[in-house]
């Protein structure tokens, strides 16, 4: 019997980095061996697990990763790989490895679901696969409130204890000061020229902002023409691709004099949207700009630590852009990253959050 299983619906390595964040703090608290089962990613996701003291089981289908095929082969996998494994403890991280559960024959003493996705009520059959799992899971994890509040009920998880942790980031580079910054902003996650603005970003509107992006570009009709055509404008823009979230990338978004946090409001998801790259800034004492998003408004409000645009949309994202450059290399930015540093970090750290997990896996123990 082993101790702990993690079933991830996402390739690890580039993306979702709290699964492995929770993984690891779970084992520690368990005082057990823990292992992932994801689908098959690149050698990035084997090297951040192996660092992370985890073991990793990736599961290729004949399918890309994406279709439903794909999704049958791996449940079914995943199912046999958890009998196989009979853990003591079972997470359930994100909801399309949810049919496995209905598949394995093994029965785990605790069974947690981490909803680091939301659904938007937009995925009805994995509402009816969580009510044949009604009753199953012991706690329910979710990132953010607001997405708890909507996603529980949908889920059949509305009387299961609920527990809400940060997507924080542990920094692995030191805070650099506001006068020897680069005087640039940073942005960092997926790249969508609609939902993430990536249009403005990268197609000439923000050409005279000077913007470093990182992140996989997704929805473009041509994302090769698109650089292109950047490259060729050589305004201030920059691309740099998929870069993964080790301590050389963190020093260069520590370099940073502000970062990025925008969606646009199209979907439940998008508007209660709080990611990683929100407390990797604050972490790393990169003043966030944020469009309102009730949580990162919220907490940008609370803390002082940066600046919250006055409404959705490129226009009121290029309007707080230019206020924040006003500040930079100035004592007013100094005070933002002060407050990311000294009293946002204190209370959205990773660390803060284990001490709420550690509470509530004390008494499932």
């Amino acid at each position: 019997m082993s101790g702990l299983v993690v079933l991830a619906d996402v390739p690890l390595g580039y993306g979702s980095p709290q699964i492995v964040r929770l993984t690891q703090t779970l084992s520690q608290l368990l005082n057990e061996p823990a292992t992932v089962i994801a689908p098959n990613g690149d050698d990035a996701a084997k090297e951040i697990v192996a660092s992370a003291g985890l073991d990793l089981i990736q599961l290729a289908a004949m399918a890309p990763f994406g279709n439903v095929r794909f999704d049958v082969e791996f449940c079914l996998q995943a199912a046999r790989e958890i009998d196989r494994l009979a853990p003591r403890w079972l997470i359930l991280a994100g909801f399309l490895g949810a049919p496995a559960l209905l598949r394995m024959r093994h029965r785990p003493q605790r069974c947690v679901y981490y909803g680091y996705e939301h659904s938007d009520g937009k995925l009805p059959w994995i509402e009816r696969v969580f009510a044949g799992l009604h009753g199953r899971f012991e706690l329910a994890i979710f990132p953010e409130p607001h997405r708890a509040a909507l996603d529980a009920p949908r889920l059949g998880l509305n009387k299961t204890p609920i527990l809400v942790l940060h997507n924080s980031v542990s920094p692995l580079a030191p805070v650099t000061p506001s006068e020897t910054r680069n005087k640039r902003f940073v942005y960092a996650g997926l790249v969508d020229p609609n939902r993430t603005y990536g249009d403005a970003m990268l197609g000439g509107r923000f050409d005279e902002l000077p913007i470093d992006v990182f992140g996989r570009l997704e929805g473009f009709d041509d994302p090769a023409g698109v650089i292109r055509a950047l490259e060729k404008r050589d305004g201030q823009v920059r691309y740099h691709g998929r870069t993964p979230a080790d301590a050389d990338y963190h020093c260069r978004i520590s370099a940073a004099s502000a970062g990025i946090i925008a969606w646009a409001p199209v979907t439940e998801s998008t508007y209660f949207a709080c990611p990683n790259k929100f407390f990797e800034a604050i972490a790393l004492g990169v003043p966030p700009i944020t469009l309102p998003h009730p949580q990162t408004a919220m907490i940008t409000r609370q803390f002082n630590c940066g600046w919250v645009a006055d409404g959705f949309g490129v226009d009121a994202l290029q309007r707080a852009m230019l206020t924040a450059q006003d500040t930079f290399g100035t004592p007013q930015h100094q005070q933002f990253v002060d407050q990311c540093v000294q009293h946002a970090q204190p209370h959205l750290s990773w660390a803060a959050q284990e001490k709420k997990l550690e509470r509530v896996v004390s008494a499932l123990r």
